[in-house]
Formats: structure tokens, C-alpha cells, sequence
């Protein structure tokens, strides 16, 4: 029987200790004070009371943890063998958990009753034998101290008794209303009991002792056996119905219990998740150290990064090259055609003959000089449309932005930066994205811009 009430007490603290982190989310210090003296209260009446129920509920409330303990573990999935493993290691862990508990609560227990117990004892010792002359009343501090923590804990007991009965308890069915207001009368009278009862009897023997007052005594020891016969008389009524509160009380602790399993599991599985996600974005990021500084717009949504500048000189001068050889040769024919025409001048008859051709060589230049310029100017319009080209995403903004390192562009900053921030793929090809770069085009270069911002993907 021994061994049953300190399973039923280690399932109860157990059970209010879960429940009292639940609370401390989502309520206000006045009730959470209030919960705690009055699931304090509950634990130490449960555990003294067990007795009266032959111990059956104390077993039952004893695997009530345990089950609760693999219900949790039975709602995660059993897909991978991590998952199994963990689960074998917590059902492991349960009886050594329990274990463990038991023995330190038990010995704590056992050491707080000890000490205050002895101090009690030296100071009526000391009193017996005349060390100190406190009156009686004074030698038992350590008992007034503790019949009023009990009549705290009493007052707050008859307060959730009226609450339960001014809510009515809207939501409940009658038959648990019944049983939950019964249990609640029974607490209050258990309560009255180990308040008012001890304190009458041990004030009026104090008086006794030190003013010879014996009036309030007598009347302590009546109001004690009134008591205890209409204790006895109310538990045999309503004996049944008393059971089905205690089982009903533990089974709506140990849901608060599970509940705060499956949200603590959430929370880890949650984690897990943030760290794969964290690693899978290390792995796949590669280095921006390195940033090209020029890209080459093969197309209107793709890059390449440009060669580098050693590579870009050569060509460069072997251009610059060709163009001399150009001009070279431009200005040898020039030489030539000048002397043609000095020689050509020489008559008045050639005079007129060139006169004409030269007219009709000044209207064809002319026009070939206007289809360039109209040439020119498409060509500008084109690249004025180019620069002037909306983001493909938002339609709203310019397109200055390249995902790399796929090369797509086309997108806008602002559109870049939710895809970072978001899903971190690609809007075009879906591949991941590690990091953004924003360009300008470059004066006399078409198809080459310049890398003027990196942004970088955001990890949480």
C-alpha cells in the first residue's frame, strides 16, 4: 500500500509540474498563484486519501503516466529506424525516469519532514525542560506556520468551488457537472479538516497551558468529532461518485500532459527540420568570394560571366589592329581617287562629266547617309526598349537583377530578395539560388553589364 501512495504522489507532482509550465504561457500571475495552491493542495490530499480507495486508483494513476508517456511516442511515425530507435530509448527511459524521480522525491520528502520536525521537537524540548521562556503559543511557530500555509491553501480551494458552481460549467455534460461539484465539496471538507480541526485544538491547548483557558478546547474537541462523523457520513453517500472525480481529475491532467508532449515533440521535430534546412543551404551555397565583375547577356533572361581581363586585352588589341590596317588602307585609296581627280580636271569637258557624276555620287551618299542615321536610330530605340524593360515577375520594376548560379535574370531587387528570403529557386529553371547580383549596362557595350551588388541568401 506504502509503495502504491508514492507512485500515486510521483504521478501527481509529475502531472502538476507539466501543467504549471502549460499555464505560465497564457495566464496572468494572480491565477497562475491561485493553480498553484490549489494543485498543491490536490496532490497532498490525493496522496493522503488513497487509503480510503483501497489503493486500486493509486495503481491505476501509477501506468496512467506510462500509457500517456506511449501515446505520445505512438503519434510519431515509425517510417524511418531513427524514429523506432528514439522510440525504443524513450520506452527504455520511462521505468528509469520514474524510478529516479521516485527516489529523489522520496528522500526530499523525508528530509524536509525530518528537519522541520526536529526543530519542533528541540523547541518544546526546550521548553519542557525550562531552557527558554517562551509561552506555548510561541514554541509552536513551526506548526502555526504550516496550518497556515494549509489555510491558504483551503481558501483556494473554496474559491474554485464557487467558481465551478457561479460558471455551471458550460461545456460539460450534468453527470460530470454533479461528480466535479461532489469532489469539490469534498476537498473543502477534507481541507476544513486539516485547517480549522489541528489549529482549534492545538490554540486552545496553548491557552490552556499558558492562561488556563479551557472553553476553546472543549469546544475543539467537539467540533472535531461532528467533524469526522459528517466526513464519514458525505464519503459513504457519495462514495461512487467521489471515485469517478478522482479518475475524471487525472485523466484531464494527464491530456494537459500529453498535449505538452506532442507540442514539445512538434517543437524538436521543428528544430530537426531548421537544422536539415541550415546544412542543406551550407551545402549547396557555393563561394561568393569571387564575384565576376562584368556579365555577357547572351539573351534577354540569360548571363554568363565575361572572360577575364587579361583575356578581354588581347582581343581588344588585336582589334585595335585591324581597325589601323582599316584606316591604312581608307587613306591610300583617298590618295589615289585625289590624284584621279586632279588629273580628270584637266579639261572643261571632264569638268562637267565629273561635275555630274560627283552629283549624282553626292545624292547617293546622301541617302545612304540618311538610312544610317535612321539605322542609328533604331538601333538606340532598341536599346532605349532594352534598358527600359520590365521585371518578368512584378511587371512593375526594372529588370537589374541575376540569379546565380543558373545566370538567369530579367527580375527586379525587390523580387530577388523574397526569393532568397522564401523559396530560394530559381523563378525560370527551379534550381537553387545562392545569391543574387545586381547589374548596369555599360556605356558602348551592348551585350556587356557591370556587377555593381551581391546579395547574399538569408539563413535563419
Amino acid at each position: 500500500m506504502g509503495l502504491q501512495i508514492n507512485h500515486y504522489l510521483l504521478l501527481r507532482i509529475l502531472i502538476y509540474n507539466n501543467g504549471a509550465q502549460i499555464a505560465q504561457k497564457s495566464k496572468s500571475f494572480p491565477i497562475l498563484l491561485f493553480q498553484h495552491f490549489r494543485k498543491f493542495s490536490l496532490n497532498i490530499l490525493f496522496a493522503f486519501h488513497s487509503l480510503l480507495f483501497r489503493g486500486r486508483e493509486s495503481e491505476y494513476k501509477f501506468h496512467l503516466l506510462c500509457s500517456t508517456r506511449l501515446t505520445v511516442l505512438d503519434s510519431i511515425s515509425h517510417s524511418s529506424s531513427q524514429q523506432k530507435y528514439i522510440r525504443q530509448r524513450c520506452c527504455r527511459s520511462i521505468i528509469l525516469d520514474l524510478r529516479d524521480c521516485k527516489l529523489i522525491l522520496n528522500s526530499q520528502l523525508i528530509a524536509a519532514f525530518k528537519s522541520i520536525g526536529a526543530l519542533q521537537l528541540v523547541f518544546v524540548s526546550l521548553r519542557i525542560t525550562g531552557q527558554i521562556t517562551w509561552g506555548w503559543i510561541q514554541t509552536l511557530i513551526i506548526i502555526w506556520f504550516l496550518l497556515g500555509l494549509s489555510f491558504v491553501i483551503a481558501i483556494c480551494l473554496f474559491i474554485d468551488l464557487l467558481q465551478k458552481c457561479r460558471n455551471k460549467l458550460e461545456g460539460i455534460e450534468e453527470d460530470k457537472k454533479l461528480i466535479i461539484i461532489k469532489g469539490g465539496i469534498w476537498l473543502n471538507l477534507i481541507a476544513f479538516g486539516i485547517t480549522i480541526l489541528p489549529f482549534a485544538t492545538l490554540f486552545g491547548c496553548a491557552l490552556k497551558l499558558d492562561f488556563h483557558v479551557v472553553q476553546l478546547n472543549q469546544y475543539a474537541f467537539g467540533l472535531t468529532i461532528l467533524y469526522y462523523l459528517l466526513q464519514l457520513a458525505y464519503f459513504y453517500k457519495f462514495k461512487s461518485k467521489l471515485i469517478d472525480y478522482f479518475l475524471y481529475y487525472d485523466m484531464a491532467q494527464s491530456n494537459l500532459y500529453v498535449e505538452q508532449q506532442i507540442q514539445q515533440i512538434n517543437q524538436n521535430q521543428q528544430q530537426v527540420e531548421n537544422r536539415i534546412q541550415l546544412k542543406m543551404k551550407r551545402m549547396h551555397k557555393i563561394s561568393i568570394s569571387k564575384v565576376p565583375q562584368f556579365m555577357v547577356r547572351l539573351s534577354q533572361t540569360y548571363y554568363r560571366c565575361a572572360q577575364n581581363n587579361d583575356k578581354q586585352h588581347k582581343p581588344s588589341v588585336i582589334q585595335q589592329k585591324n581597325l589601323n590596317q582599316i584606316d591604312n588602307k581608307y587613306q591610300m585609296n583617298d590618295n589615289d581617287q585625289s590624284k584621279r581627280f586632279d588629273l580628270l580636271l584637266s579639261s572643261p569637258r571632264q569638268r562637267l562629266e565629273i561635275s555630274s557624276s560627283l552629283g549624282q555620287d553626292l545624292t547617293s551618299r546622301n541617302s545612304d547617309k540618311k538610312q544610317f542615321e535612321d539605322q542609328s536610330q533604331l538601333k538606340q530605340e532598341q536599346q532605349n526598349q532594352n534598358s527600359q524593360k520590365l521585371c518578368l515577375v512584378c511587371y512593375e520594376k526594372e529588370n537589374n537583377m541575376i540569379n546565380m548560379p543558373c545566370g538567369h535574370g530579367g527580375f527586379c531587387k525587390e523580387c530577388c530578395e523574397q526569393l532568397l528570403s522564401k523559396s530560394e529557386l530559381c523563378y525560370l529553371c527551379r534550381k537553387p539560388v545562392t545569391h543574387s547580383l545586381q547589374i548596369q549596362e555599360v556605356q558602348n557595350r551592348e551585350s556587356l553589364v557591370e556587377v555593381i551588388e551581391v546579395l547574399e541568401q538569408q539563413n535563419y
